[in-house]
C-alpha cells in the first residue's frame, strides 16, 4: 500500500532543461505565434498534467514514471484542446526529453527519481532493508535444511525438464530455491509429500539458468512484493512462471 499520496515536483522545474526545451517546442508549434508568457503558461499546464497522470498511473503499474498507452490517451484528453490540431503534445514531450520511449509506452526518469513513494507497492527503504537482511541471514540455514531434505526424497524426483538426472549440487540448489520461495511467500514448512517432480524440474530450470546473485535479488523482490495481486501466492506457480516474474522484478 502506498504510504503517501503527495506528488513531489522540483521547486525549480521551470529552470530544468526539459522544461526549457518544452517551451521552445511549443513556441515553434504555435500558429499564430504567441507571447513568451503564454508559451510558459502552456508548458506549465502540460508539465503539471503529465506529472499528475504519472502519479495516478504509478499506483496501478508500480512503476513510477511509466506512461502507458491508456495514460497517453488520458493525458491528451486534458491538454489537446489547449493547443489545437497542429500541436502534438507527445511529440513535444519526447523532443524536450520530458519522456523517453519505453517497452510499455513512455517513461519519465525525473518523475521516477522524485516520486518512488507513489508506487502501489512502495515500502520505506528501511522496511525493505530489514526484509532483505532477514533473507540473507537465513541462507546458511536453508542450505543445511536442503541437504537434510534431499536425503529423505527419492532420487527419481530429482530430474530436469529434459529428463536428465540432477547432480548433487543441482539437487541442493533446487531445494534451496524452493525453500526460499516458500519463505518469501510466507508459506508453512513444506512436508515431504508436497515435493513432486514438476516442482523440482521447474526449480532445476531456474537454478541452471541463473546465478545465486540473480536469485537472491529475486527473493528480495518477491518478499517485498508478495501482497501485490500480480504475484502468485504459491511456490508452484512462481516457479512455473519464473522467467516472467524474474523479468518483472528487474523493472523495479
Amino acid at each position: 500500500m502506498c504510504m503517501s499520496l503527495d506528488l513531489r515536483i522540483p521547486l525549480d522545474f521551470e529552470r530544468l532543461p526539459e522544461f526549457r526545451m518544452l517551451c521552445d517546442a511549443l513556441g515553434r508549434a504555435a500558429k499564430p505565434p504567441i507571447s513568451r508568457d503564454q508559451i510558459e503558461n502552456a508548458a506549465t499546464r502540460m508539465w503539471m498534467r503529465l506529472w499528475v497522470e504519472l502519479g495516478y498511473l504509478a499506483q496501478s503499474t508500480n512503476q513510477p514514471g511509466l506512461l502507458t498507452p491508456d495514460g497517453v490517451s488520458l493525458f491528451l484528453s486534458t491538454v489537446q484542446a489547449l493547443f489545437g490540431e497542429d500541436c502534438k503534445p507527445m511529440e513535444m514531450l519526447e523532443l524536450s526529453k520530458c519522456v523517453g520511449p519505453h517497452d510499455e509506452g513512455f517513461f519519465c526518469d525525473r518523475f521516477a527519481k522524485w516520486n518512488p513513494h507513489l508506487s502501489g507497492d512502495y515500502k520505506k527503504q528501511e522496511v525493505r532493508g530489514s526484509v532483505n537482511s532477514a533473507i540473507v541471514r537465513q541462507q546458511n540455514r536453508l542450505v543445511t535444511e536442503a541437504i537434510q531434505q534431499g536425503q529423505l526424497l527419492p532420487m527419481e524426483m530429482f530430474k530436469k525438464r529434459n529428463g536428465e538426472a540432477m547432480s548433487t549440487v543441482e539437487q541442493k540448489r533446487a531445494l534451496v530455491l524452493i525453500k526460499n520461495v516458500d519463505n518469501c511467500l510466507k508459506r508453512p514448512s513444506r512436508r515431504q509429500m508436497e515435493f513432486n517432480e514438476g516442482l523440482m524440474a521447474d526449480a532445476g530450470f531456474a537454478i541452471e539458468h541463473h546465478t545465486e546473485e540473480d536469485l537472491l535479488k529475486f527473493y528480495f523482490w518477491l518478499a517485498n512484493s508478495r501482497e501485490q495481486p500480480c504475484v502468485p501466492k504459491s511456490t508452484e506457480q512462481v516457479l512455473s512462471d519464473f522467467e516472467e516474474l524474474l523479468a518483472a522484478s528487474k523493472k523495479k
